[in-house]
């Protein structure tokens, strides 16, 4: 299809709405990595039951602990999403 000649205020239109999608972008995907690296944090930090490996737990206050810990990422959830 063959487009119409662009005028000066629709070229800077289309930057703006390529600069616009791009940064929206980039914040998405920056977003998106911070709630990811703060859960793993919260997970490994407030929940000294639970091991890297996946191996039993190191206290055998395990119960309380853990629904401490999901105690922690409800709120943080909530306060991101």
């Amino acid at each position: 299809m063959f487009e119409p000649p662009t005028t000066k205020e629709n070229m800077k239109q289309r930057i703006r709405d390529v600069c616009a999608s791009v940064t929206l972008e980039m914040l998405t995907n920056v977003r998106t990595t911070f709630i990811f690296h703060m859960l793993s944090f919260l997970y490994f930090t407030c929940c000294p039951g639970l091991t890297r490996e996946g191996s039993e737990p190191k206290n055998s206050d395990f119960n309380k602990t853990s629904h401490e810990c999901f105690c922690v990422f409800r709120y943080f959830l909530n306060i991101t999403l």
